[in-house]
């Protein structure tokens, strides 16, 4: 009798001893393949292309650069996970920038109101309009006959910037920034903003010319500092309107500054003020910085230049794909969630009958246990 009821007992026990595990186990699945899903959605998220608007000016616009050369906007769309449009204008002030976006394009308030990204180069030209100012258009000269002629222009110019000249115009810059930076984030509060500091355009003579002009190093010297004096006056305009409004800085003006690298076009044979190619590069590494400071290495996008539009077709389908693959997960979750569910009312069900046949099983043996007695 004893063997009958312990084989009767493990007959009963065995099998929903196995139930209990195997619905771990489901229980287990289930969580791994929610952790997938969760998993999925994150890298089609990631690999969605983020949209960058540029503003600004010439330097901006790639101006200066020779034919196959690439402006940074360009580099950061071809080497970043990014889908541009680059509304820049060659000689573009502060003033003419906030004109413009007072009364913008369909195109130009559509870009700026989905943009996850702005980023602007402006000031480069107030400076130099107000150099213009003051030496009544007597910049340094491009001629590659009299250096010298170029190098006196120059300390000339220099010897003008003066605090009093310069604090009215620097004033105005910075309120009309200001207003900018105000109607930017009424247009899209969520944009997150980088302005480029302004750079000293006349570096590369100030290199070479106390080497080819000792008499004048004295001279040359007193000008470098007069001209950085004036840079770094529009530059600390940017530096507390970003303390104020929470925008970023790509500081431009420093990594030019201080690299022995030239990233200018000009020489004392060249009057050109932009970026060369290098300088460019250089510009697209120090925003993608200031943008992501892990300096994630992005996948390549498209370029929208101006009214040109081209479309990241390749990004776009990958995200479709990832979306749709997303989507099915999801689906096959909750169809798994089902199963687990009627699983989960299965084993109750187990448990219960389970428990009921052992009641019944001490129940009978502690019946004939007295009956053996008697």
């Amino acid at each position: 009798m004893k063997r009958i009821l312990a084989t009767l007992f493990a007959l009963i026990i065995v099998p929903l001893s196995m139930q209990i595990y195997y619905a771990d186990e489901s229980s287990q699945s289930e969580s791994s393949l929610e952790e997938n899903v969760e998993s999925t959605e994150q890298t089609a998220k990631a690999d969605e292309p983020k949209r960058l608007v540029a503003l600004g000016d010439s330097i901006t616009r790639g101006y200066g650069l020779a034919e196959g050369e690439k402006s940074y906007v360009e580099i950061l769309t071809e080497e970043g996970n990014f889908k541009s449009n680059n509304f820049a204008v060659n000689g573009r002030t502060s003033t003419v920038l906030l004109e413009d976006l007072q009364k913008p394009s369909e195109k130009e308030k559509s870009a700026l109101q989905q943009a996850d990204y702005i980023v602007m180069s402006i000031g480069g030209n107030d400076m130099l309009y107000l150099v213009d100012k003051l030496v009544n258009g007597a910049l340094p000269s491009d001629s590659a006959e009299n250096p010298a002629e170029t190098v006196r222009n120059l300390i000339d110019m220099a010897g003008k910037l003066t605090a009093e000249n310069m604090t009215s115009d620097i004033s105005y810059y910075k309120s009309t920034v200001e207003k900018i930076i105000n109607l930017l984030r009424e247009m899209n509060p969520k944009a997150e903003i980088v302005m480029q500091t302004v750079y000293n355009p006349f570096k590369p003579i100030f290199v070479v010319a106390p080497i080819m002009f000792a008499d004048m190093k004295d001279d040359i010297d007193g000008a470098y500092d007069s001209v950085e004096g004036c840079i770094n006056g529009f530059n600390t305009a940017l530096f507390e309107l970003s303390e104020k409004y929470g925008f970023k800085i790509a500081d431009i003006s420093k990594e030019f500054k201080e690299s022995d690298k030239k990233y200018i076009n000009m020489s004392l044979s060249n009057p050109d003020i932009h970026p060369n190619a290098a300088g460019h590069r250089r510009i697209a590494e120090i925003i993608e910085q200031t943008i992501d400071p892990d300096k994630i290495i992005f996948t390549s996008a498209s370029v929208e230049s101006g009214n040109a539009e081209s479309s990241n077709s390749g990004k776009v389908e990958n995200s479709e794909k990832l979306s749709t693959n997303s989507g099915q997960s999801v689906e096959n979750s909750k169809a798994n969630a089902s199963d687990s569910e009627e699983m989960s009312y299965t084993q109750r069900v187990l448990i219960f009958v389970g428990v009921m046949a052992v009641i019944s099983f001490v129940i009978t043996y502690t019946r004939l246990k007295r009956k053996s007695r008697k």
